[in-house]
């Protein structure tokens, strides 16, 4: 019974610490899509307000704790999808980088509507 117990409060923190990685990733991913949204529309103002409060040391710290969360405690899906998110960042392919958030989103909507995925 005890064992049966602390097994299931072991899941229970993995399914929080899970879920907060997911949350920060999503945090980068739209602060990232959301000054690329900017810099298009030529909406200055806008990317420089963001920019004034996520300076880029706050994006840089950001996204490090999300990767590492990510890489400590997602699912293979979810980060190779991290992995891929890097790469389009990296090559300024916002078209691609759209495209992972969607992925992104739907894999972590269905992962933590159901706990035995991923």
């Amino acid at each position: 019974m005890l064992a049966r117990t602390q097994q299931a409060e072991r899941r229970a923190r993995l399914w929080q610490e899970r879920r907060e990685a997911y949350f920060g990733a999503l945090r980068v991913i739209d602060l990232d899509l959301r000054r690329e949204r900017y810099k298009e529309l030529g909406q200055l103002q806008k990317l420089q307000e963001v920019e004034g409060h996520w300076t880029k040391v706050r994006r840089v710290e950001l996204t490090t704790e999300a990767a590492t969360a990510l890489w400590a405690f997602g699912s293979d899906t979810v980060r190779d999808l991290a992995a891929r998110w890097i790469t389009a960042s990296d090559a300024d392919n916002v078209a691609e980088m759209r495209q992972i958030a969607l992925e992104f989103r739907a894999a972590v909507r269905r992962e933590l509507q159901d706990p035995t995925q991923g």
